[in-house]
C-alpha cells in the first residue's frame, strides 16, 4: 500500500505545500562545483509519494 493510499484509507489528507519563501536558483556552479538545491528525480509521473529506491529505480 502507498503512502497516498494509506493516508486516503484513514480519511486523512496533507496541507497544501506552502510556496517558497524566496526565488530559489535550481543550481550555483561556484569554482567548479555544482550546488544543487532541492530537487527530486523525476521519471514519468513520480508524484513524490515513492521510496528512495523507487525513485532512484525509475519505479
Amino acid at each position: 500500500m502507498t503512502i497516498r493510499k494509506r493516508l486516503e484509507a484513514l480519511d486523512l489528507s496533507l496541507p497544501a505545500p506552502r510556496k517558497p519563501a524566496f526565488s530559489y536558483q535550481a543550481v550555483v556552479v561556484d569554482q567548479g562545483l555544482a550546488w544543487v538545491s532541492g530537487q527530486l528525480p523525476w521519471q514519468g509521473g513520480f508524484d513524490g509519494f515513492g521510496t528512495h529506491r523507487e525513485s532512484w529505480c525509475g519505479g
